[in-house]
């Protein structure tokens, strides 16, 4: 059937914004979407667009060519660009209906707040991720300069990666062919936290590089980075999402539990647990940032760990709400055909408006905001598009 018819100085970061009256929503901590799937392995009954999600497409690069096989890569790939999007004192994961214990960038739905259920990001909101078809938002705590200042991400580039579904890998458990687990679509309406945890302290997920060099490692936190990476360069903050699903839960009460990592063991090949038997597209979220001399970079989160390194608790929140034609598009072609598909190309000879570059350029003519410029609940929009 055809796929048409298959219709987000640190210390004071939270006492600046607390000050400005933010007042927690009626119903405050009480969420309507449901932590239990209420479609097993679909998540959420899908929530068409109220546009035709075609006029948000166009050929893909000009021409409408079918992307390329992804060569001897065993997973197909689908990347988007994303524009910085809006700082706003919320998280409608962590802190529903009330207002965020820190500050975030907030990327993709530009109207989320602090009561946004899944059918809030399906129908309204603009998007920094190219366009409305992509309402999902992705987030992370704002990063700051020492100066009093957020400082905003020059661009975001997503990255979805998955084995074909009909890789043997793919199949469920057996060890005969050394599977990872069964590979299912991204459900509607997940929601998941990678990166620092606060319950534990351990920070899985999340890494930074300095773009360029000299010392392009991976580094634990910001102040490894700062210590090799010149003022010049780029740097990299990453989040990669796990990958394993329970199945069976769109949330979790620590937000992470019904989703795990995959591991080697001891077997000597990536199998997911046996309590998350699902695998669904890995997400890789990569913020690039431009650097300034005497700039000494934070998260607003870092203030909520006495004695954290600068950038140790970074974390990376992800709430599902893609258009589910555009969605099935990329998982259809890129994904289960293992092509190498970038800039919002769907694989199929499409490629979603605007997902190559964010409007502004490769680089954020807002890169700095004063923290007193963005508003708790309406956020601060600072040419994120």
């Amino acid at each position: 059937m055809d796929v048409m018819a298959r219709v987000r100085s640190g210390l004071v970061a939270v006492v600046v914004l607390g000050s400005m009256g933010w007042a927690p929503a009626a119903g405050a901590g009480a969420r309507p979407d449901p932590v239990a799937s209420p479609r097993g392995l679909t998540g959420m009954e899908p929530i068409a667009s109220e546009f035709d999600v075609m006029t948000r497409l166009q050929k893909s690069w000009g021409h409408g060519k079918a992307a390329k096989d992804n060569g001897k890569d065993v997973v197909g790939a689908f990347r988007m660009l994303c524009g910085a999007g809006v700082i706003k004192d919320v998280d409608n994961i962590v802190a529903f209906g009330r207002r965020s214990p820190h500050t975030h960038q907030i990327a993709g739905n530009e109207g989320t707040t602090a009561t946004s259920t899944y059918r809030d990001l399906r129908t309204s909101g603009s998007s920094s991720c190219g366009n409305e078809a992509n309402r999902t938002n992705y987030w992370m705590p704002v990063l700051l300069n020492g100066r009093g200042e957020y400082v905003q991400p020059d661009y975001l580039l997503l990255y979805y990666k998955r084995r074909p579904a009909s890789d043997p890998k793919c199949q469920g458990f057996n060890d005969a062919v050394q599977a990872q687990g069964k590979c299912v679509p991204l459900p509607n309406g997940l929601r998941m936290i990678a990166g620092y945890d606060f319950a534990t302290g351990k920070a899985e997920g999340l890494h930074f590089n300095c773009a360029g060099g000299p010392d392009t490692k991976n580094k634990r936190n910001l102040e490894e980075l700062q210590a090799t990476c010149p003022a010049n360069k780029q740097f990299i903050a990453t989040v990669t999402f796990p990958s394993c699903w329970d199945g069976e839960n769109l949330d979790s009460a620590d937000h992470r539990s019904h989703m795990a990592y995959p591991g080697y063991g001891s077997r000597g090949w990536l199998k997911c647990p046996s309590s998350h038997p699902y695998v669904i597209p890995t997400l890789e979220q990569k913020y690039a940032f431009s650097q300034a001399p005497g700039e000494v970079y934070s998260y607003a989160s870092d203030a909520q760990v006495p004695g954290a390194k600068r950038g140790e608790t970074g974390h990376g929140d992800f709430f599902e709400a893609w258009d589910p034609v555009a969605k099935q598009m990329w998982e259809d072609n890129c994904l289960n055909k293992r092509l190498n598909c970038s800039g919002g190309d769907l694989g199929n000879g499409w490629q979603i408006k605007g997902a190559d570059k964010p409007r502004y350029g490769w680089k954020n003519p807002r890169r700095l905001v004063r923290m007193t410029e963005a508003q708790p609940e309406q956020g601060h929009s600072a040419h994120g598009h």
